[in-house]
């Protein structure tokens, strides 16, 4: 009579040795994961550090010559808008976005303030304050919101009052807008 080569035993002492095999390749893949992403962050950081001091030394931020930091530079002026049309050319957008996702801007103004916030290298915060014609359905609204602040150059909704509509559950009725323009 020939022996199972598969007892109870085998099977277990089988698992357990892939078990810890699993543990200890996780562990040591962890481990090379880590230090990895860690190095990623460290050249990350020296290289906006390096950006950040030659852009703010420059007044053509798009002169520099380092290529790497000049690419920085080239995708933060494209990411914000410039000072001297921010306004116009922000407004546009935001139409654009209500005509798309079918609501309607009524108006942009600018918000009043001081003085808009230096957030980082130079880029400005400023508010515009955007009036939606109401009720406005409540699906559009989203999909401007999301329009919004998917945009590049990059603004976000700071500031959102809307109040449903009993007689129509998919309408809203919206207080104006704050809206945070991004400026170099």
């Amino acid at each position: 009579m020939k022996k199972d080569d598969f007892n109870a035993k085998y099977l277990e002492r089988l698992l357990i040795a892939i078990v810890l095999i699993i543990a200890i390749g996780g562990t040591i893949g962890f481990y090379f994961a880590q230090d990895k992403l860690k190095n990623i962050a460290i050249e990350t950081n020296t290289t906006l550090a390096k950006a950040s001091k030659l852009m703010s030394d420059s007044n053509n931020p798009t002169t520099v010559g380092d290529p790497e930091i000049q690419s920085l530079a080239i995708k933060t002026v494209k990411m914000t808008y410039q000072p001297s049309n921010f306004q116009a050319e922000a407004t546009k957008d935001i139409k654009r976005f209500g005509i798309e996702s079918g609501i309607t801007i009524n108006s942009v103004e600018l918000a009043p303030e001081t003085a808009p916030p230096v957030l980082f290298n130079n880029i400005k915060a400023k508010k515009l304050l955007v009036s939606i014609g109401s009720p406005a359905p409540f699906a559009g609204l989203m999909k401007f919101i999301r329009a919004t602040e998917a945009n590049i150059p990059k603004m976000q909704v700071i500031n959102l009052s809307l109040s449903n509509i009993r007689a129509n559950n998919n309408s809203v009725t919206i207080e104006p807008i704050t809206i945070e323009v991004y400026t170099n």
